[in-house]
């Protein structure tokens, strides 16, 4: 697994960043209306880590769960984890794609467009100055697009701040906690927008800094 390093003589205080999706970006009648990137940043990873074990240490069941993912939880697991999480020093943005307006040049450029929407969504956060580790979940199997990824996301920082020093992971979320919280946060967001339903994200509304859609077709 490769690193990818901006050097500075100085060390100081890293900002976490985890980023997983809801959706999907096929274009076809079986695909979701919607597609959400999250991103969840903290200056105290581990106190992210710490909440997703407890939370799955509460679930009663003889096979306890590899990992909290949305799409298996319940919704009292759901809202259990996401009431936690709003108790945390953290900072969420989400990126709302209404895939309808995407252009069809885009439609069979996937991983473009992924590519486009990370460094949007990366753009949101507040790291100026400081240094940053940027763990995406490991969405992809090709190694090369996982590396032009990261080149993609490390090119925008420095353009944006040279001060910063970043490194990029991609991790598989059984193996990193912190993306279990952001993909709990995009399913949230992904039912509010698909499905009309926004209780769930609603409990984590007061650490949201950013909620905005892209390609809307009201320009929302």
């Amino acid at each position: 697994m490769g690193t990818y390093l901006f050097h500075r003589r100085i060390a100081r205080r890293v900002i976490t960043i985890f980023i997983d999706e809801s959706g999907d970006l096929g274009f076809t009648d079986k695909g979701s209306g919607y597609f959400i990137i999250a991103l969840l940043a903290t200056s105290n990873p581990e106190h992210v880590q710490r909440t997703i074990r407890r939370v799955r240490d509460t679930i009663k069941s003889r096979r306890k769960p590899a990992e909290l993912h949305w799409h298996s939880s319940s919704d009292l697991v759901r809202s259990r984890l996401l009431r936690r999480l709003a108790m945390l020093d953290i900072e969420l943005h989400l990126l709302i794609l209404d895939k309808k307006s995407v252009s069809e040049y885009l439609h069979e450029k996937k991983d473009r467009l992924y590519h486009y929407l990370a460094g949007l969504i990366i753009d949101q956060a507040s790291f100026s100055d400081r240094d940053v580790l940027i763990i995406f979940d490991k969405r992809s199997k090709n190694r090369l697009v996982r590396e032009d990824l990261s080149m993609y996301i490390l090119n925008k920082i420095a353009e944006r701040d040279g001060r910063v020093t970043a490194r990029i992971r991609h991790e598989r979320s059984t193996d990193e906690r912190g993306l279990q919280a952001a993909d709990m946060i995009a399913g949230a967001a992904f039912r509010k927008y698909q499905h009309g339903d926004e209780l769930l994200l609603a409990i984590i509304s007061k650490r949201i800094v950013t909620e905005k859609k892209i390609f809307s077709r009201k320009n929302e």
